[in-house]
């Protein structure tokens, strides 16, 4: 098996192994303590925000759908109103914790197995996603922004009196520096996919 094929497969679970831990997190916070509890709830709404960025991915990680498919414009729209509904569940943890961590977990486990099945386009049903608008996805901007703090970085490195030698390093720091501001905890998943495809 290649590096790039185990990439392959490996972004194609993404989602359902981002929902098991984000099930998790929510079982672990329903059992937590008083004192423990915000800490539990704050890992919950970390969780959900890594499967709301893989549900964003999946029409492009189930491998169903051709590069330049008519229909991924539809699924995009699909996976941005699933984030909203996912979101509107996560909102009710400030009301009802254990009653939304609850449903929280039912809901990301009906989306996982829906993926798991091919249904991309059915991720949850349209009676629980009436009335929303799909959420927006600020991916794009995350990019643009990396791509300008990065080079607007390299570019200082470059003209500042660095030793030529230690220019190298500083832009790679700069690189980590930045996709660790932007993407915070995802920047790690970045970074390693990159190191399976160099075959490191």
């Amino acid at each position: 098996m290649t590096a790039f094929t185990a990439v392959t497969i490996k972004r194609r679970y993404d989602l359902p192994v981002c929902v098991l831990h984000a099930v998790r997190a929510c079982g672990d916070a329903r059992k937590a303590s008083v004192e423990s509890r915000p800490l539990r709830l704050r890992f919950v709404a970390s969780n959900v925000n890594e499967v709301s960025k893989a549900i964003r991915r999946a029409y492009r990680t189930r491998g169903t759908l051709a590069a330049f498919s008519h229909r991924r414009r539809l699924m995009k729209k699909h996976a941005g109103v699933v984030v909203a509904a996912l979101r509107a569940a996560e909102a009710r943890l400030d009301s009802d914790p254990n009653q939304a961590l609850h449903d929280l977990g039912v809901l990301m486990l009906k989306i996982a197995e829906r993926y798991v099945d091919g249904r991309i386009g059915q991720l949850l049903d349209e009676d629980e996603l009436a009335d929303l608008q799909p959420a927006p996805d600020r991916e794009p901007l995350r990019l643009i922004l990396s791509a300008v703090l990065f080079g607007a970085g390299a570019t200082g490195i470059v003209l500042a009196p660095v030793p030529e030698a230690a220019q190298t390093y500083l832009v790679g720091a700069c690189g980590l520096l930045v996709l660790s501001l932007i993407y915070g905890r995802g920047a790690s998943k970045a970074l390693g996919l990159l190191a399976a495809l160099r075959g490191g």
